[in-house]
């Protein structure tokens, strides 16, 4: 009801200066003319949306998904007091005492091949159940041949400096035989700045009041979340892929810094008499050519840097149309596109280090 309440007053303020101007104008046929028209057009373009916002509001959840603009209070998240701990898609994201999510780590076995996964909110699994991320994914396909843990330590808004940190900080701790790399498209960016959309040519609207109609009406969410893919999608608003791909053809230091923190990254595996890093670039993008693009310089980069870099291209073919996120409200990889990136290190495992997967094996 306060949907329809907020558009009728929109409208409604809209409609007024016309109408002013039309009974302030006597003698001047076209301006009222003119008044006249903006002010049924007005007329007409808030009943239109009051029927619109009544209908999304009736059908709720009769809608498909790419109508609901709102998010059903169901899925919203909320946070357990006391604690890091929190529920958003319906899910339980818990934290060990090292800030990572998931269960305590045990002490290292050496008859348990130790696999430690490195990332960002793709590795972590933002708004999936943590039993359907590509480590725990993965971590069920190898145990049903080999003897084998995988400690998750992807985080949110880690961009690659942060990731080698994490490397840096609890390698010597962990003892991991193996280390992965989900690179994300993001991860070329300054430390914890997520990825974002510019804000060339928005409506010139507060940040402050658009959020409120977005957050109050469905028919405002939908259009907000039309109008920003509309300028995404022709380049008057430039995002976060815009801005990295400009940065790898310049050479800029965007560039310079993620060649530099992998090939640190690799230096200690180096140095530890480790494996290189097993890495591969994790996306949902797959229908963007940008996404594309930037897929296959990240793994030239990534190469270049001394790791082991997996194709992800093969196991996607054909999927470039699918909707591979979680939801219309979460836009991270669903559990579909985790299993299909736990099947890409699956693969790349068994091919690249067999000897090393034999000597924990089951048989």
């Amino acid at each position: 009801m306060i949907g329809i309440l907020i558009i009728f007053g929109l409208g409604l303020t809209i409609t007024l200066l016309p109408g002013l101007i039309y009974f302030l104008s006597p003698g001047r046929p076209r301006i009222r003319k003119v008044a006249l028209g903006l002010g049924l057009s007005g007329i007409t373009m808030t009943l239109l949306f009051i029927g619109l916002e009544a209908f999304w509001q009736l059908a709720g959840s009769h809608l498909p998904p790419g109508l609901m603009a709102k998010i059903p209070e169901e899925l919203k998240r909320r946070d357990i007091p006391g604690t890091r701990d929190y529920y958003w898609h319906g899910h339980l994201f818990h934290f060990n005492a090292k800030g990572f999510r998931g269960a305590e780590w045990p002490p290292k076995s050496t008859q348990v091949l130790r696999i430690m996964c490195l990332g960002d909110s793709l590795t972590y699994g933002e708004g999936i159940a943590e039993e359907d991320t590509y480590p725990s994914v993965l971590s069920h396909m190898l145990n049903k041949t080999y003897r084998v843990e995988i400690l998750n330590l992807g985080a949110c808004g880690y961009q690659v400096s942060d990731v080698r940190k994490v490397l840096e900080q609890h390698f010597d701790e962990l003892h991991p035989d193996l280390v992965t790399y989900g690179m994300c498209l993001n991860d070329y960016l300054p430390s914890m700045k997520p990825q974002y959309e510019g804000d060339q040519y928005p409506v010139p609207l507060p940040l402050g009041f658009k959020n409120w109609l977005a957050g109050n009406t469905a028919v405002f969410a939908f259009l907000t979340q039309e109008y920003d893919g509309f300028l995404r999608r022709f380049h008057f608003r430039r995002d976060f892929f815009d801005d990295i791909l400009i940065s790898l053809k310049n050479d800029t230091s965007l560039k310079q810094d993620f060649l530099r923190d992998c090939a640190a990254m690799s230096r200690l595996m180096a140095a530890r008499g480790k494996p290189p890093i097993l890495a591969m670039v994790v996306h949902q993008f797959r229908k963007d050519p940008r996404g594309r693009l930037l897929d296959d310089k990240s793994q030239e980069l990534m190469r270049r840097a001394g790791m082991e870099v997996l194709d992800d291209k093969p196991y996607f073919r054909g999927l470039e149309n699918e909707n591979l996120t979680v939801s219309p409200w979460e836009g991270h990889p669903s559990s579909a596109c985790q299993r299909i990136f736990a099947q890409i290190l699956y693969d790349g495992l068994v091919k690249i280090h067999p000897d090393v997967l034999s000597r924990y094996s089951r048989n």
